[in-house]
């Protein structure tokens, strides 16, 4: 659709880089980019978050998209992105939030964590896709083990990877290669859930899955 779209980068580097790379890009004339978050360090500037996403922009965005935002140990990224949504929200601005990782990184009190925990509950989930993957010693090769995802149609999936007979079918570098030279694995479900599950679980739904794939490669 023709909106006006609003690209908050993790920094102002990003945002640069971002913007050469879809200079002239068919669909995005009314797409532009900025910087979500102060540099490291500089502490919590809700006005000037506004100002990067809000004032600066070429004309008033419609759509916010927020790329990235994580937390991190001293750089509580949400609360920057609190402030897109609630300024956003005063001006009828849709907000999607691509690869967030939102989890809490340090101890809070009852009451900030219950606040974090809700607004990122606000959220609907349209999709995720994410790898799972082991390094190989001491090449630190990516090797696949399986995928996380989600749908609105199957919920939160957890598939496991049933390995080939060779880890250069695992290796996440044959992406981009000759699809029949490295052909993807087969998969196998190793956990189903309507909420997604915490990291924990997760794990352990995956080690789960790993037994199950060795049973059906030998067979």
């Amino acid at each position: 659709p023709d909106a006006a779209i609003r690209v908050a980068c993790p920094s102002a580097g990003d945002a640069a880089m971002s913007a050469r790379a879809f200079d002239g890009a068919d669909g995005l004339e009314r797409c532009s980019f900025c910087g979500l978050s102060s540099a490291p360090g500089a502490g919590k500037n809700p006005a000037g978050v506004v100002m990067r996403v809000f004032g600066k922009a070429p004309e008033p965005p419609e759509v916010v998209l927020v790329v990235r935002p994580r937390n991190s140990v001293g750089d509580p990224v949400i609360e920057d992105v609190m402030t897109v949504a609630e300024a956003a929200e005063g001006v009828g601005a849709t907000v999607i939030l691509l690869n967030p990782d939102l989890s809490q990184r340090v101890t809070l009190g009852i009451h900030q964590k219950d606040k974090w925990a809700s607004f990122v509950r606000s959220f609907e989930n349209l999709y995720h896709f994410s790898n799972f993957f082991n390094l190989e010693r001491p090449s630190c090769r990516q090797i696949e083990r399986g995928v996380f995802r989600f749908t609105p149609a199957r919920g939160w999936e957890a598939l496991h990877a049933i390995p080939l007979l060779t880890s250069a079918n695992g290796d996440l570098r044959r992406y981009g290669r000759d699809p029949a030279s490295a052909p993807p694995m087969p998969f196998l479900l190793a956990a189903a859930a309507a909420d997604r599950p915490s990291r924990d679980l997760l794990s352990k739904q995956m080690d789960h899955g790993k037994k199950l794939a060795k049973v059906l490669r030998g067979v």
